[in-house]
């Protein structure tokens, strides 16, 4: 292995002291509606999806110290086979009812909640409202997440809106190359 290559591979999620890594991810691709759209599972393709993305965001970002999900069953099978692309990995996961009608100004207030006790907080839910918090926190990002996608931001302080920096962006359509 080359120095380049242990150095990318080892330096790949550092972040500087200080700063605070917010990633957003939406929920994998769901089976159609059902008569109870909260108890909807994932397609096959949306299993597959979600699978990849722990694959790629695993070589790319630091293992989540803090995730909170929307508790819809489609969210908690995303989180499930996302994380196995940390293998062994256990953030402290929350699953909140509310995450499923919440406003992005909600989804916010839970993230400062858990702010202290992570450098690295992911939160997966649902559009609009996770689409919407990306644009509002960082400008570079339109507020269209397509299913499965993630958005890393850095902060140097607080979670304001305008002040996150875009650190990486991934989606089953637009997996970054090495």
């Amino acid at each position: 292995m080359r120095i380049m290559d242990i150095y990318k591979k080892f330096f790949r999620c550092a972040i500087m002291p200080g700063m605070f890594r917010f990633t957003i991810m939406r929920h994998a691709k769901s089976m159609p509606a059902a008569q109870n759209d909260f108890d909807r599972a994932l397609s096959e393709k949306g299993r597959a999806d979600a699978r990849l993305m722990g694959t790629v965001c695993a070589q790319k970002l630091p293992v989540p110290d803090v995730l909170i999900a929307s508790s819809a069953r489609r969210v908690r099978e995303t989180v499930e086979l996302f994380l196995r692309g940390w293998e062994g990995a256990s953030p402290e996961v929350f699953f909140e009812d509310g995450l499923y009608t919440a406003y992005y100004e909600d989804v916010l207030r839970l993230a400062e909640e858990r702010r202290e006790s992570a450098d690295h907080l992911l939160v997966c839910g649902h559009q609009p409202t996770l689409g919407e918090l990306a644009c509002r926190l960082c400008g570079e990002f339109s507020d269209d997440l397509s299913t499965s996608a993630v958005v890393s931001l850095l902060f140097t302080d607080e979670l304001r809106q305008g002040a996150g920096r875009l650190d990486f962006y991934a989606s089953p359509k637009k997996v970054p190359k090495e």
